[in-house]
């Protein structure tokens, strides 16, 4: 699975087959075959797998008491990544741009749910602070890490994304407890 992602992540959906996925995994193609039938099948294996890196995050934000503390380290998550993104965008963000331009089939579908998972997460931190708007605020730093991700990748420059990173940080500290 770590193969998939990362030639779909390099590579992009169009530009990678079944076949690049076996080599980049060191297996037989037919090993890969045996799993999924389709490249469908295992692009649905990619999507299904930011599962576990969801509960992944969960875990690393709970270690902060501070729900804006969890909130700045989702942030710092982001940028953590920053050199790969500036080479090949948001994993995410990239696979769901991808799958998005597909006729609507169950794909296109999960693809938009991985990442509404990520407004979910970052809504329930802004839940925790108090904020009655934590969806439409969860929604703004989410588009504004994806926007940072695409220019950083769109310019090849890594540092949009940490900067950018830096004035999340800062619209989080100025946000109050509630309102």
């Amino acid at each position: 699975m770590a193969a998939a992602r990362r030639t779909v992540h390099e590579r992009g959906v169009e530009h990678s087959t079944i076949a690049d996925i076996a080599e980049a995994a060191d297996v037989p193609l037919g090993n890969v075959y045996y799993y999924f039938k389709t490249k469908d099948d295992l692009l649905a294996a990619v999507l299904a797998s930011y599962d576990g890196d969801y509960a992944l995050l969960r875990s690393i934000l709970s270690q902060h008491d501070d729900p804006r503390d969890r909130l700045k380290a989702l942030v710092v998550t982001w940028t953590m990544a920053k050199e790969r993104i500036a080479s090949y965008g948001c994993p995410i963000g990239s696979l769901c741009s991808e799958l998005g331009k597909r006729p609507p089939d169950q794909i296109s579908d999960a693809a938009g749910v991985v990442l509404a998972k990520l407004v979910v997460v970052a809504e329930e931190l802004f839940e925790a602070l108090g904020r009655s708007d934590a969806h439409d605020l969860a929604i703004t730093l989410v588009a504004a890490y994806e926007g940072a991700a695409l220019l950083s990748h769109a310019m090849h420059d890594p540092e949009i994304l940490a900067d950018h990173a830096a004035r999340l940080t800062s619209w989080i500290d100025s946000l109050e407890a509630s309102i």
